[in-house]
């Protein structure tokens, strides 16, 4: 039991790590609007993407980042498994 206990830490330290990487693409939605406009422009051929839809899309991924590291169903697919019950 000793071996599973630390299994599920290290996966919610890797959750963790991976929501706070996820996080900064969330704020340069937020604090520069313009260049997520110009990603979507040149990668994805959305070229006249308001600012508004922007945030909007910061939003959703904002909502999605920090909610999926937290469930505690076993719906999420790996690193984003669940594990809180891990350390209660």
């Amino acid at each position: 039991m000793e071996g599973d206990s630390k299994l599920e830490i290290s996966l919610l330290a890797i959750r963790l790590a991976i929501a706070a990487f996820l996080l900064v693409w969330v704020a340069d939605k937020f604090v520069n609007p313009k260049h997520s406009q110009a990603v979507l422009g040149s990668f994805y051929a959305m070229k006249d993407v308001s600012p508004q839809i922007v945030l909007g899309l910061g939003i959703a991924q904002q909502l999605l980042v920090l909610y999926w590291p937290l469930r505690s169903d076993g719906n999420v697919p790996a690193p984003m498994a669940p594990c809180w019950r891990c350390i209660a």
